[in-house]
């Protein structure tokens, strides 16, 4: 490789020919290699600039090395504001300009001979014009004065608080200023404010083991002595009374909260130790203002729900390392004679249980490391640490070894928010914990707010954990979520036969957006077979869990009971949230019909009717001259003429109040109730309203109200017995749980199906 200077143009470049004649690129004229002169040097045309550059920058060093600290000792002796004074945005700016220019001039005038040269070639367009300085983007950094900083994440770190002595049980008082701990082996309460983070008094108190706190009352179970004692809170927890309980050991107190507390408290016992005995549970219901006691049940450890409305108890408790969950109807379990072992309305499905209760109002119940819920209850979410329940707000905190997190108290039970954790010690595992407590230590765990925080405490061993938690701390935290911010209170909108304490917290009427994304694919008209196309299904964020539902003719709105949360939910499905929330003891079952929507009452002998037309506000009540109704049917259409069928099971168990159940026909329009007869099950109408189901049989709806079921004509249906089987259009099909019959006899069909 050489480089030609051409002798025609001077133009200078490179060739690899090493003889012969070859053509320049700027002038394409023919050169004989003998006759062009070659170049000596092949240093590239412009050394001479990167040597000057490469002299300069030594030259600058040498200088910062030498003289670097008189000019910084220089510059400590003007001030920042005189700095921020000499500075000028716009001289800097013209610097900046002219350096440009004078670079471009300079590019100019190396290129300018071989440009013209080439702009006469006719198969060359030329370079394109060099910018000039205005069209350059004029764009000057100028040093921020202000700092950033990152902020760490915060660190929640949990102590133990400085008690006297080792601890069996706690509780927090109505205002949330005070907690209320007891120390059973040295026969002390102390009183704790939270605010302060100290002891503030103590009191002596004979084996205090449950601490039970309701109506500005302390309520203390005394357990070695077989009463429990009460403490008036306006008198500085002056003590008030004792109340005996039979002589047994108290170890739990649990009782309704509000104005549903009449003064009845479910106090579970056992028997004073006996060498070579194993102890057995018994509960018994006091009457604190009656000063009464009389024993209701036995082998099972009893906790009644906030609402006053279910009991649910441990069954086999301290018997058994296994046994299940069973819930009660408040009235029939303490209305119970205590003799005969008294059987659960639903039995749950959850084998090897811990105690759950209730800290906050609604259908779900909290153990140290899961969430129950349902009818029949089971385990509906198990955590990989502690759960302590908010007694403020619709959440609940996780803690375990490393972190704390918030989740929303619903049926998704999604995570808000988390912060790093410090704990003292680490959590028992969830996985090999015996769930099973024999040694009546029980697990207590609540959070509550104070001055824009969250203060954690939870039970650890004899010792008490104390963890606040600042709420805008938290990494992914949005206070708009349901439940994460106060709740405003609510006035529940009770029937004229229910009082309802005002401030009782309820079921939040926030409304809920989904957060998964909407299956458009599925709704998409892509033109293929609708066997090729995919439904996605999701859960609907609801506040409580569901107990029954039922759709609008248009499919606009679902209406949706919660039994256990005494609440009817109206959901708009098309906005997918809550429309409106309607308040009314237990409902269970409910029909819609034209723009009315009739929920009947498990405990009230009534059936609620909400208008749409009025913004789902209740418009009437229907008398049912019998209460615990567990089903209403009517026809649909046109051919809904206000009469609805009418099922309630009779009393006792469960499987016995269903095989002893009465039917009834209310008329609507009329306000009418009539008896048609009774049996096993419940009746299901069709849906033009001509045939109706009973006792696995199907009869002319006319004959059956008329004859009654021993004379009336009946088609046997004895293969839906145990199905629930109902008409969802008209025909001759009925529908089960998973199964379609028809004919007559009424036979199955297509059974182990997924019916909608």
């Amino acid at each position: 490789m050489r480089n030609i200077d051409c002798p025609v143009c001077g133009a200078t470049f490179a060739t690899s020919v090493a003889g012969g004649k070859v053509v320049c690129p700027a002038c394409d004229q023919e050169i004989s290699l003998s006759d062009a002169p070659r170049r000596q040097s092949s240093l590239p045309a412009n050394w001479a600039y990167i040597a000057f550059g490469t002299l300069l920058v030594i030259a600058i060093t040498i200088s910062a090395l030498l003289f670097g600290p008189q000019l910084r000792q220089l510059g400590t002796s003007v001030s920042t504001e005189e700095q921020s004074s000499q500075f000028d945005p716009e001289v800097y700016q013209s610097m900046v300009d002219d350096a440009v220019r004078r670079a471009l001039e300079e590019e100019r005038a190396r290129t300018k001979s071989s440009t013209e040269r080439r702009a006469g070639s006719p198969d060359s367009g030329g370079p394109a014009e060099p910018p000039s300085v205005e069209d350059l983007p004029r764009q000057v950094v100028v040093p921020s004065t202000e700092i950033t900083r990152k902020t760490a994440p915060e660190i929640v770190r949990f102590k133990r608080l400085l008690l006297s002595d080792a601890v069996t049980d706690f509780a927090i008082t109505t205002d949330r200023k005070e907690l209320i701990v007891a120390h059973r082996d040295v026969n002390l309460l102390s009183v704790y404010d939270i605010e302060s983070d100290k002891v503030v008094q103590q009191i002596q108190c004979k084996s205090p083991s449950a601490i039970l706190i309701r109506n500005e009352r302390l309520y203390v179970a005394n357990q070695h002595e077989g009463t429990v004692q009460s403490f008036r809170k306006y008198d500085r927890w002056a003590s008030e009374r004792s109340f005996l309980i039979d002589s047994r050991e108290v170890i739990v107190l649990s009782a309704p909260t509000g104005a549903r507390f009449a003064g009845e408290i479910l106090v579970t016992c056992r028997p004073k130790l006996v060498p070579g005995a194993q102890p057995r549970c018994e509960v018994f219901v006091l009457n604190v203002q009656e000063d009464s006691c009389r024993k209701v049940a036995r082998d099972i450890l009893a906790e009644v729900s906030l609402n006053g409305g279910t009991v649910v108890a441990h069954n086999d408790f301290n018997q058994s390392p296994r046994g299940t969950l069973g819930t009660y109807e408040y009235r029939r379990f303490v209305n119970h004679d205590g003799i005969e072992r008294l059987k659960p309305d639903y039995n749950g499905v959850h084998d090897d249980t811990p105690r759950v209760k209730q800290l906050y109002p609604g259908s779900y119940w909290c153990s140290r490391f899961s969430v129950f819920g349902g009818n029949p209850i089971r385990e509906l979410k198990l955590f990989p640490g502690y759960v302590v329940p908010d007694v403020d707000h619709r959440r609940l905190f996780v803690v375990n070894s490393d972190q704390v997190s918030v989740h929303s108290l619903d049926s998704r039970f999604a995570e808000l928010a988390s912060w790093d954790a410090k704990l003292p010690v680490n959590p028992a595992d969830p996985k090999v914990y015996a769930r099973r407590e024999r040694n009546y230590q029980f697990f207590t765990a609540l959070a509550t707010e104070q001055q824009g925080r969250s203060v954690l405490f939870y039970h650890e061993a004899t010792a008490i954990m104390r963890g606040d938690v600042r709420l805008d701390a938290g990494s992914g935290l949005d206070k708009q979520l349901a439940g994460i911010g106060p709740s405003p209170p609510k006035q529940p909108q009770a029937s004229s036969s229910v009082q309802v304490d005002p401030q009782e917290r309820t079921l939040s009427q926030t409304p809920t957006s989904p957060q998964d994304p909407s299956p458009s694919d599925a709704a998409a008209d892509t033109g293929e077979p609708f066997s090729n196309q995919k439904v996605a299904f999701r859960e609907i964020q609801l506040p409580e869990p569901a107990t029954c539902m039922a759709m609008t003719d248009d499919g606009a709105f679902l209406a949706i009971t919660h039994e256990s949360a005494n609440a009817v939910t109206f959901y708009d499905v098309e906005n997918q949230k809550v429309e409106h929330v309607a308040y009314m003891e237990r409902p269970r079952s409910l029909l819609i019909r034209g723009n009315d929507v009739f929920v009947a009452s498990y405990s009230d002998a009534a059936i609620n009717v909400f208008s749409r037309t009025y913004g789902w506000s209740q418009t009437d009540e229907l008398v049912v001259d019998q209460s615990r109704i567990v089903h209403i049917s009517a026809p649909q259409g046109r051919h809904f003429d206000g009469k609805i069928l009418v099922s309630c099971h009779g009393e006792g168990h469960v499987y016995d109040a269903a095989r002893s159940a009465s039917f009834f026909l209310v008329d609507a329009h009329k306000d009418e109730c009539e008896k048609i007869g009774g049996g096993e099950g419940v009746l299901s109408v069709g849906f033009d309203g001509k045939m109706v189901f009973a006792h696995g049989y199907v009869f002319y709806l006319d004959d059956y109200v008329k004859n009654g079921r021993r004379k009336a004509q009946a088609f046997d249906a004895q293969q839906l017995r145990r199905d629930f089987p109902y008409q969802a259009h008209a025909g001759s099909y009925w529908l089960g749980t998973s199964r379609i019959a028809g004919g007559d006899p009424l036979e199955i069909m297509e059974d182990n199906l997924s019916l909608v």
